[in-house]
């Protein structure tokens, strides 16, 4: 019983909506069983949570059916129908608070009826609540195109066989619609054909194609503009011609925040902060920008959904901050938001942003003895990171204190097992942190017996021309060797 899915669906109801049932199950014109009342009554005892010991099937049905013999069945049979109870209970709910198809219905209603006027004046009054709305959500505009659609396409309408503006309105509702809704589609194929590598449509490769050509039919609609420049973004590969385009819709989503619908602002803040990520890989870092699309979004909450965050979208918001040396802006988002996130390991990603915190603080040994404390990230690429981290702080205590010259190399030679027996890392992500990995202890092997400035410029150049190198480590990487190479200089220097 604890675990049926009447309890768990009970489980997420609050006490306003659990009351709200009480009332519902009790009125004859819902439900006429009294067996569901009384099984009803003795689950409500343990609201909200619902998770007593005494949720036992059997005392549960000696309670509803005191002078009968236990009957598994029954109950079930019984518990199903208090499902169904509460199922409809949420239906009637959420159609009530959806105004629009509850005043839709009603005209409906006349329409059967036969009252047409009645029908009539009820829709074109829903009619009203759309004039001078722009930016409609696809729901509203699937709202909008009913009303025309139905005025036109009913039965008493046809028997009149009049001519009436709403067919060519219905029309030209179905065009817009419709193009929206392809440029919501195109991008969802275009954003995740990278992660799937799966195979778009032919009728969106075509409609891609005339975007980038300019020949889509101009909907005079600022919103639909951004969307087909983001799809462009999506398309091009020539950073130099998507660049320009990207800060455009950039400025158009900022300039138009206000009136787009959350839908729009959610997919163009998603699609804008990972170009921002992709061209980052390419050497071309847009940290500013990201991090202002990132405070865009954090103005109205569209970052979060339902108010909750995911751990990926808190640490790279929070990385992101750290990498400007945004740093009270970072603790205050931390103290702030941290409560937001609700998926499995949370309160690791939160150590982890306390740990990059401390890293760009350059509190090394803090931050290496909070990562050393850490459990590994379900998420690979997390655990990579970490681990990246890692290395780097060691690396970086070392050059303070040597005596952490074991353990960098204890945390070279376990980041080093760790690529290799992880099957399911990518060949070119493995490869490309093993080079980091078989790097650093070159140049820590190198150090220790002493460079000349010429084999440091000979370090720089071999390091300048490595591809299968993470840039950011590559960047840290060449960072030190200018560091060592100005200390040789002064050196040098008489």
């Amino acid at each position: 019983m604890r675990e049926s899915k009447l309890i768990v669906l009970l489980q997420t109801f609050d006490n306003t909506q659990l009351k709200a049932f009480d009332k519902f199950i009790h009125s004859p014109y819902f439900n006429t069983s009294q067996a569901c009342i009384r099984l009803w009554q003795q689950v409500y005892k343990y609201a909200p949570r619902f998770e007593s010991n005494l949720l036992d099937k059997e005392k549960i049905y000696k309670k509803v059916y005191p002078k009968e013999i236990f009957n598994d069945k029954k109950l079930r049979q019984l518990r199903s129908r208090l499902l169904k109870l509460v199922e409809e209970f949420m239906a009637i709910e959420n159609f009530k608070e959806d105004e629009f198809s509850f005043k839709k219905e009603i005209a409906n209603a006349y329409l059967d009826k036969g009252m047409k006027d009645h029908f009539e004046g009820k829709y074109r009054e829903l009619q009203q609540s759309f004039i001078g709305r722009k930016n409609l959500s696809s729901k509203e505009l699937e709202q909008k195109l009913s009303l025309h659609h139905r005025l036109y396409f009913n039965e008493l309408h046809v028997k009149d066989a009049k001519y009436s503006l709403d067919l060519e309105k219905a029309t030209h509702q179905l065009e817009e619609y419709y193009h929206y809704q392809k440029l919501l589609y195109t991008i969802e194929w275009l954003s995740t054909n990278t992660i799937f590598k799966h195979k778009i449509p032919a009728s969106i490769k075509t409609f891609i194609e005339s975007i980038v050509q300019g020949s889509t039919e101009n909907y005079s609609n600022s919103r639909e503009i951004i969307f087909e420049n983001a799809i462009k973004i999506l398309v091009i590969q020539d950073i130099d011609i998507t660049f320009p385009i990207f800060i455009q819709v950039k400025q158009n989503l900022t300039k138009q925040y206000e009136h787009l619908n959350k839908i729009d602002k959610i997919i163009l803040l998603r699609l804008l902060i990972n170009y921002c990520i992709k061209t980052s890989r390419k050497g071309k870092y847009l940290t500013s920008q990201m991090f202002q699309l990132y405070q865009l979004g954090l103005t109205d909450n569209s970052l979060f959904q339902k108010g909750l965050m995911t751990n990926i979208s808190y640490i790279n918001i929070v990385t992101t901050a750290i990498k400007l040396r945004k740093f009270d802006w970072t603790e205050d988002f931390i103290n702030k938001e941290s409560h937001r996130l609700y998926e499995a390991q949370s309160q690791l990603y939160r150590n982890m942003t306390k740990a990059i915190l401390y890293y760009y603080k350059k509190e090394y040994k803090n931050c290496l003895m909070l990562l050393s404390n850490l459990d590994s990230f379900n998420n690979v690429v997390m655990e990579i990171s970490k681990r990246g981290l890692k290395v780097r702080t060691a690396f970086e205590c070392y050059l303070i204190d040597e005596s952490y010259r074991p353990i960098v190399y204890a945390n070279l030679e376990s980041f080093h097992k760790y690529l290799n027996r992880k099957e399911f890392v990518s060949d070119n992500i493995m490869k490309s942190f093993l080079n980091f990995v078989g790097f650093t202890k070159r140049f820590i092997k190198k150090k220790e017996k002493g460079l000349s400035i010429k084999e440091i410029c000979s370090l720089e150049e071999f390091l300048i021309k490595q591809e299968d190198l993470p840039l950011e480590y590559k960047q840290w990487l060449l960072n030190h060797l200018e560091t060592l190479k100005k200390m040789e200089v002064q050196k040098a220097t008489p």
